[in-house]
């Protein structure tokens, strides 16, 4: 991209980005984080960034859909007992750089044929904070691989990258979830579906698993850089459910944030995985991550602004 472009599309940017801030219910200038539980059940703004500078591109809202209901850095609880796992192949393995030594992993997955899922904090850096609304993009390439482990795709153009207004302007963590959209066709790696949980799987013992690419295993870093790749999965109890957040016991850490989080299922001899959350921070003697709700579902399957 030559200069005379580039400040081509900045301007446009600002043009775009001041026009949404004096028009845009949803935009309030001050930075009040909102309710995290009020912003699972409300219409919610995404913004949309060029895959590749992260210049603002458009925004759009999606009206809330209703909530079904029924009767950062992440942790190892006790021993690390996850396993080298290449057969999740619809689990993609993101890279960046925070400085030109400094690669920065992180995870996502195939939800459609053009579109990754993964947490809005490996695609966005938030600070400094830009007063026209662009971001500075966190990856530069997606690693897609074979059952074997070997790389089979490598984008090294990313498309756009769609986040919730509320993560990008408010910082607010119960929105830490984000879409990625590629011009490879993604289709032989559509491998999960996306679910969402009801409360009372909380009682019901359920295993979940994490699968991604983490930059530490048994204390031992650099098992992922940009060289050296390495799926892992893990698993562990459900410990708690809330209405933006699961709450886990499974393995994982940095690298891994970004990855689904998943049931499995056999049903005559085939195995079925259900994403149930996207893997983004954790501390104590647990992890987290950001629940699939009907409101999601509707951002990755079912979005009319995804090009």
């Amino acid at each position: 991209m030559n200069i005379l472009t580039n400040k081509r599309n900045r301007v446009t940017s600002a043009f775009l980005s001041l026009l949404i801030l004096l028009l845009s219910p949803f935009l309030p200038v001050n930075r009040v984080l909102a309710s995290s539980i009020k912003e699972a059940n409300t219409s919610q703004t995404y913004f949309v960034y060029d895959g590749e500078t992260g210049d603002f591109k458009s925004y759009y809202t999606l009206n809330a859909v209703e909530t079904i209901t029924a009767n950062s850095s992440k942790v190892i609880i006790d021993t690390d007992t996850r396993e080298v796992d290449f057969t999740k192949n619809g689990v993609v393995k993101l890279l960046g750089y925070t400085d030109e030594l400094d690669p920065a992993v992180g995870s996502g997955f195939v939800v459609d044929s053009h579109t990754i899922a993964t947490a809005a904090h490996c695609v966005m850096a938030r600070e400094p904070a830009d007063p026209f609304l662009n971001c500075e993009p966190q990856i530069t390439t997606v690693f897609v691989f074979n059952g074997n482990g070997d790389v089979e795709i490598t984008i090294n153009n990313i498309k756009e990258i769609h986040i919730p207004r509320s993560y990008a302007v408010d910082g607010n963590s119960s929105c830490d979830y984000a879409l990625i959209t590629v011009e490879e066709d993604l289709t032989d790696y559509e491998m999960f579906n996306l679910g969402f949980p009801l409360d009372s799987i909380t009682n019901s013992s359920a295993t979940v698993y994490v699968t991604g690419f983490p930059q530490k295993y048994n204390d031992i870093y650099e098992v992922n850089t940009d060289t050296k790749h390495t799926m892992y999965t893990g698993s562990g109890a459900i410990l708690n459910i809330t209405e933006t957040s699961i709450i886990h016991a499974a393995d994982s850490t940095g690298g891994n944030s970004g990855g689904p989080i998943y049931l499995s299922t056999t049903f005559q001899n085939k195995t079925y995985y259900s994403v149930i959350a996207i893997l983004t921070s954790g501390g104590g003697n647990q992890n987290r991550g950001t629940r699939i709700t009907t409101n999601l579902l509707h951002f990755y399957k079912n979005n009319p602004n995804i090009s």
